[in-house]
């Protein structure tokens, strides 16, 4: 009976990830997927309803990374097979058959759970990027490029630099996407959307039983919609791969400040990563802002320096450096100028106070009372709806009071989304100055009262849901540097052409805090792993 179901889990396990590598194959060669694109149109009579891309065959460069890559592969399992039969000539008896059933054996549930909902995660992420296409702004990166140009265009990037945009690193990588294929792009899109996931379980989750509700959190409640605004890549490689590429050098922190020691190369990795990462702006401020605050707590609590303080002050000394590159840059000047013109040439005659209320009329109702598509249909749902739900759960048993609170929290965003829906004019989900819309200057305060309120509520219930009251001010610190690394878009002309996409930064973090509450709810000992 034991082997029985040993080989089943072989061959569970065993279908999961060929079907993953077959989604993978088909994701990265546009041949393939075109033939199937294809062979579906021909059986179904009738053209399929998303865009075919037709990309050329893969040039010589690629195809020699990917040999490359495979070698390495291969040389990997090679050396597993070595180590096998050496463990194998030293225990006579063994065979292979015996050898599977004693490592499976010592595999723990917590571990097949991750391993097989994680299969099921990359399946549907390439099930979902198979559908994806060049769009806007992918058309204008691919025209810049000829089949011959350099992996770093140099000409290209100090156009741009002089020009438009101080983010060099990222369009260098956004270029290469479109010189090698936009099959490189949806490779290494599920590999960010991998890397976050895993990122945060290790964040918030020892156990890797509860790694199923980190995937179908980020699967179903990402708002993909915000993701192709520029187009698939540029938007992705502009805004969601800084977020996967920054997360590592919190999983380091972590490490360290548990008294580990990081390899050389996870080191090497996660510096690359990270100066990958904050050569967004929205990054290179979030980070700054929490690096200072863990350093400032750090210094208060120890008295004195420790190892993870000179960590923290790398971290700094990096955000601080690439700021000042990003505010010398000549071409997020002439940007300046340009997109004032383009999308909002009334902006200069805003006053503080008008920023600020343009930030929290486009920042709030979008959590709290816009309808707003997710995962691959047009049905609405809230990247704040896993919150709400952790919050009511944690707090039906712990407190009464709080309790009431959340459903008068859950009330409001449930109430508020059918009547958005019914009518585009309505109050709470107005994201125009009054004198741009149908309200009243009153009317619009009254809404960005209301809203507060509403966003101070959600704040307080973070904080008190948790068992560690440090854990809850944490919460609150996160949740705050969320909102500030949205909320720079209030002092920019493009702050309605950006929108939705600028808010990806805050909507991690609200899944991370999520994250954090459920384990603190379902973690009968109170300990929590992040810090």
């Amino acid at each position: 009976m034991e082997k029985e179901k040993i080989r089943k889990t072989i061959n569970i396990l065993g279908n999961l990830y060929f079907i993953a590598g077959i989604c993978t194959l088909v994701l990265f060669i546009p041949q393939v997927r075109e033939f199937i694109i294809l062979f579906g149109e021909k059986y179904i009579g009738r053209p399929l309803t998303h865009d075919v891309w037709h990309g050329r065959f893969l040039n010589w460069e690629c195809q020699l990374i990917f040999l490359m890559l495979a070698a390495v592969i291969l040389l990997k399992i090679a050396g597993f097979i070595f180590l096998r039969i050496k463990e194998f000539r030293s225990e006579p008896d063994m065979t292979f058959y015996s050898y599977l059933e004693r490592k499976l054996k010592a595999v723990t549930t917590d571990t097949w759970l991750h391993y097989i909902s994680l299969a099921v995660f990359i399946i549907a992420l390439c099930v979902i990027h198979f559908c994806m296409s060049e769009s806007g702004d992918d058309f204008h990166y691919a025209s810049m490029l000829k089949d011959d140009s350099a992996f770093i265009n140099y000409s290209f990037l100090k156009s741009h630099y002089n020009r438009w945009s101080s983010r060099m690193i990222i369009e260098a990588v956004l270029l290469n996407c479109y010189r090698l294929n936009f099959g490189v792009w949806r490779f290494f899109d599920v590999a960010a959307f991998v890397l976050i996931a895993e990122c945060m379980i290790q964040l918030c989750f020892p156990q890797k039983r509860y790694a199923v509700f980190v995937y179908a959190v980020i699967l179903f409640f990402t708002d993909y919609n915000s993701l192709y605004t520029a187009g698939w890549g540029a938007t992705t490689v502009n805004y969601l791969w800084p977020i996967a590429a920054v997360l590592p050098c919190f999983v380091m922190l972590k490490q360290i400040v548990e008294g580990k020691t990081p390899s050389k190369l996870q080191i090497a990795v996660t510096f690359i990563l990270f100066v990958f990462a904050i050569n967004q702006e929205q990054i290179a401020a979030l980070v700054l802002g929490l690096s200072v605050s863990f350093l400032l707590f750090s210094i208060i609590k120890n008295k004195r320096f420790q190892k993870v303080d000179l960590y923290l002050l790398s971290l700094i000394i990096l955000c601080l450096a690439s700021i000042v590159f990003i505010l010398t840059c000549p071409g997020n000047k002439n940007r300046l100028v340009e997109e004032t013109k383009t999308w909002f040439p009334e902006y200069p005659s805003l006053s503080l106070f008008d920023k600020i209320q343009l930030g929290l009329i486009t920042i709030l109702p979008y959590y709290l009372s816009d309808k707003v598509s997710y995962f691959i249909s047009n049905t609405p749902a809230l990247g704040i709806f896993p919150l709400c739900i952790v919050l009511s759960f944690a707090f039906y048993k712990k407190s009464r009071k709080n309790f009431i609170i959340q459903a008068f929290l859950d009330a409001f965003v449930l109430l508020t989304i059918p009547v958005r829906i019914v009518t585009e004019d309505f109050l709470l989900a107005n994201n125009k100055l009054s004198q741009f819309s149908n309200y009243s200057q009153t009317e619009v305060l009254l809404e960005c009262l209301i809203l507060l309120i509403i966003a101070g509520l959600f704040l307080y219930q973070m904080y008190a849901v948790m068992k560690s009251k440090f854990q809850g001010l944490f919460n609150v610190l996160l949740m705050c540097a969320g909102f500030c690394s949205a909320f720079i878009i209030a002092f920019s002309p493009t702050a309605y052409a950006s929108l939705y996409r600028c808010y990806i930064f805050m909507s991690y973090m609200i899944f991370l805090i999520t994250f954090r509450i459920f384990y603190d709810f379902v973690n009968k000992d109170g300990k929590q792993e992040i810090a």
